[in-house]
C-alpha cells in the first residue's frame, strides 16, 4: 500500500522540475536521476548491512531516521522558495 501511494512522487517531480525551473530544469532533472539512482544503489544495502553485522532490530531506527532526513530536506526546500516556486 506504502508503495502504491508513494509510486507517482518521482514521474511527478521530475515533470514539475522542468516546468519550475526554466531553463535549468533539465541539469536538474539530471541530478534528481542521478541522486534517485544513488539512493536506490546504495541505502538498501547500507541498511542491510546495518542489520545484519549490528542488529536487525536496528533497522526500523535507521529507516526513522532516513524519513527525518527527507522531512528536513522538505521543510528546508519550502523555507527557500520565491512566490514564483523557484529558489
Amino acid at each position: 500500500m506504502l508503495g502504491f501511494a508513494l509510486g507517482p512522487i518521482y514521474p511527478v517531480t521530475m515533470h514539475d522540475t522542468a516546468s519550475r525551473f526554466e531553463e535549468a530544469g533539465a541539469r536538474l532533472v539530471g541530478y534528481q536521476v542521478a541522486a534517485c539512482s544513488v539512493g536506490v544503489a546504495v541505502l538498501p544495502g547500507v541498511v542491510g548491512v546495518i542489520g545484519a553485522w549490528i542488529s536487525p532490530l536496528l533497522i526500523p531506527p535507521v529507516m526513522m531516521v532516513l524519513a527525518a532526513g527527507v522531512v528536513l530536506l522538505e521543510v528546508r526546500r519550502r523555507r527557500h522558495m520565491t512566490p514564483h516556486g523557484v529558489g
